[in-house]
């Protein structure tokens, strides 16, 4: 998290990558190359996604292979409330820290007070 804050903050890359997802076409009338900004930013968080999906699962395919789904519902929520935290209408990875805690810390608290997890088929066997 701290090197993704870094890189998209202080680097010339972060600078670019933000520039050009406010506005593709503003940015590539200044002068940036959009192409290739776009490309690597895809490049770079393809192997973050990678190096996430593979620790993820040699952390939790044991217990999750017995789940049925549902592994991956809190992302969405924690990415656009990371949204609007600390720097409001930017992702940022300061604010997806802070509402990946408060999701989980959520999710704990109804599972200490006994909330139970529905799924879409219910069986009565």
């Amino acid at each position: 998290m701290l090197i993704m804050f870094y890189v998209l903050t202080f680097t010339p890359f972060g600078q670019r990558s933000l520039f050009v997802g406010q506005s593709r076409e503003v940015a590539r009338l200044s002068g940036f190359k959009v192409g290739s900004t776009r490309f690597w930013a895809f490049v770079v968080g393809g192997f973050i996604a990678a190096i996430a999906g593979v620790l993820s699962d040699g952390v939790l395919a044991p217990p999750r292979r017995r789940a049925k789904g549902g592994c991956c519902w809190p992302s969405m929520p924690a990415a656009f409330l990371g949204m609007t935290t600390i720097q409001p209408g930017r992702f940022n990875a300061v604010g997806a820290v802070v509402s990946v805690f408060f999701l989980q810390v959520a999710v704990n608290g109804m599972n200490l007070v006994g909330a139970r997890a529905t799924s879409n088929s219910s069986s009565t066997a």
